[in-house]
C-alpha cells in the first residue's frame, strides 16, 4: 500500500506541475519517467525518457533529503522499513523538487 501510494503520489505531483512523467511498476517497485509516453521496456526508455530532468529531479530530491539510485534506469524501492510518515516527507520533498524542475531554474544549492 505504501508503494502504491508514494508512487501515484508522484504522479500526481508530476501532473499537477505540467510535467510530462509517467509511474511505472508495481507495489513497492517502481521508477518515475519523464517522458512523452509510457515506459514499458528498456528500448521505450532508450528512445522517450528525458535523462537530463530525471537528473534534474534527483538532484533536487539530494537537496531536500532523499536519496535514491541516481539513475533512471534503476527502480525506486519502498522497504519494509518505510511508514507512513516517510511516505508523506517524500512526497513533500518531490512536491517542491517538481516545482523546482518545471519552472526549469538552475538546481538549488545549500549554503
Amino acid at each position: 500500500a505504501l508503494g502504491f501510494r508514494l508512487a501515484d503520489g508522484l504522479s500526481a505531483l508530476a501532473a499537477e506541475h505540467g510535467l510530462d512523467a509517467y509511474v511505472e511498476g508495481l507495489g513497492t517497485v517502481f521508477q518515475l519517467w519523464f517522458a512523452d509516453g509510457p515506459i514499458r521496456n528498456w528500448r521505450d526508455a532508450i528512445a522517450h525518457a528525458d535523462e537530463a530532468l530525471f537528473t534534474r529531479w534527483y538532484q533536487e530530491m539530494v537537496i531536500r533529503g532523499v536519496l535514491f539510485h541516481p539513475l533512471q534506469f534503476e527502480n525506486l524501492f519502498v522497504s519494509l522499513v518505510h511508514d507512513d510518515h516517510d511516505i508523506d516527507e517524500t512526497l513533500t520533498a518531490a512536491a517542491d523538487a517538481l516545482s523546482v524542475v518545471a519552472r526549469g531554474r538552475a538546481p538549488a544549492h545549500r549554503s
